[in-house]
């Protein structure tokens, strides 16, 4: 029965590691770090470089596997504040990441009154 129980354990622990990105401790130290940094930071111009960093790190679905190893890295140094902005802004330009762009929302389409004729007919 033990057998079983570690079988059922370890295949529950595989299928959510299956769903989740496998990223996500970086998505989440990068989250925290950017956060303080943003918090401890005053300056502006440092406001507006976290929000792109933001959009490039952590609103990507996947990151090139070389630069989440290098993230990985900078998890592991635990680099914080105006450091970690610079490297971060260094591995944007190594690896050529860009945010997304954000998409345009649809203006609004004229309404029109279609009418259907048919053999009873006008419905409208």
């Amino acid at each position: 029965m033990a057998a079983v129980a570690v079988f059922k354990a370890d295949i529950s622990r595989r299928l959510g590691s299956a769903r989740r990105p496998s990223d996500t401790r970086n998505r989440r130290y990068l989250s925290r770090r950017l956060s303080l940094a943003r918090e401890t930071l005053d300056a502006a111009s440092y406001a507006e470089r976290i929000a792109v960093l933001r959009r490039v790190f952590l609103s990507e679905p996947h990151l090139p596997p070389s630069a989440d190893a290098s993230i990985t890295e900078i998890r592991n140094m635990r680099i914080e504040g105006a450091a970690l902005i610079i490297r971060l802004e260094a591995l944007r330009e190594r690896y050529r990441l860009n945010p997304q762009e954000p998409t345009p929302t649809p203006l609004p389409a004229a309404v029109r009154v279609t009418r259907i004729v048919c053999s009873d007919g006008l419905a409208g």
